[in-house]
C-alpha cells in the first residue's frame, strides 16, 4: 500500500517559517517520526487531508500554538500532548508566543499499519482501529491530555540518546507509546480548548514571562499592562 505520510511532511516543510527546521524518518511501515525546530510568530501551515492518517505530538522547549480548522487550538509544550486526525488541520495555524519552539509529532497511518503491523502488535492482540476507539471515544478524532507522566516517561526516550542508540529507542517506546494509549484511561481524556488562537497564546506568554522572572514580585496591574 502507498503511503502518502512523506508527501504532507513535504507540505508542511514547505509552509514553515524561515530558519525552521523538519527532520523525519520512518520508524515502522505507517509510522513516522517528525522532530522540529521553529522560530517566528505565526505561520499558515497548508497540506493535502489524507484519511486514516493521525497526528500525535508534544512540545520539548518553548511552546506553540495548533489552530485546527475547526479553530480549536492546540497548545503544545513539555507538559502537553495531542492525537489527531491529519485532515482537521488541513489549513493550520501556528503561533510561537516565546517565538521558538522545539518538538516532535508521530505520524500514524492506520491502514498502512493493519496491512504491515509490527509484531508486537499482533502478540498483543492490536487492531489499529481500536486506538480510535480509544484515543476519540466520542469520534471527534482529536484529544488533549496534560501532566500525564507516563507518557512523558516515554516521550523523554526520544530526546538525547546516544546516537548509536536511538533508533533503537524510538521504533521500542513508539510501540509502547501505542500500547499506552490503547488502554488510555477515559478519565485522563480532555477536549481541545475551544478559546481563540490569540488568548491562548496570550496567557501562555504571560506563563513563560513568569517562569522567566520568579525572583521578582509581580502585581495584577503589570500583568493587565
Amino acid at each position: 500500500m502507498n503511503d502518502p505520510t512523506n508527501t504532507l511532511i513535504y507540505e508542511i516543510k514547505n509552509s514553515l517559517p524561515p530558519d525552521s527546521t523538519l527532520k523525519h524518518q520512518v520508524l515502522f511501515p505507517g509510522i513516522l517520526l517528525a522532530r522540529y525546530r521553529l522560530q517566528g510568530a505565526t505561520c499558515t501551515v497548508q497540506h493535502s487531508s489524507w484519511p486514516g492518517l493521525y497526528i500525535f505530538s508534544n512540545g520539548r522547549e518553548g511552546s506553540m500554538g495548533w489552530q485546527l480548522n475547526s479553530a480549536k487550538q492546540i497548545y503544545l509544550h513539555r507538559q502537553a500532548f495531542a492525537c489527531h486526525a491529519a485532515s482537521a488541520c488541513t489549513q493550520a495555524i501556528l503561533s510561537l508566543p516565546n517565538g521558538f519552539y522545539e518538538g516532535l509529532s508521530l505520524f500514524f497511518n492506520l491502514p498502512v499499519i493493519k496491512e504491515q503491523p509490527p509484531s508486537l502488535f499482533e502478540e498483543a492482540g492490536l487492531h489499529p482501529f481500536q486506538l480510535l476507539a480509544a484515543c476519540f471515544p466520542d469520534g471527534s478524532g482529536e484529544a488533549f491530555w496534560q501532566n500525564d507522566t507516563e507518557l512523558q516517561r516515554i516521550i523523554s526516550f526520544f530526546w538525547d540518546q546516544p546516537a548509536l542508540l536511538s533508533n533503537a529507542y524510538e521504533k521500542l517506546k513508539v510501540l509502547e507509546l501505542l500500547l499506552h494509549l490503547s488502554r488510555f484511561p477515559l478519565h485522563k481524556r480532555q477536549h481541545l480548548s475551544a478559546y481563540p488562537s490569540e488568548q491562548v497564546a496570550l496567557v501562555q506568554k504571560i506563563h513563560y514571562d513568569l517562569l522567566q522572572k520568579l525572583d521578582q514580585r509581580i502585581t495584577i496591574d503589570t500583568l493587565a499592562q
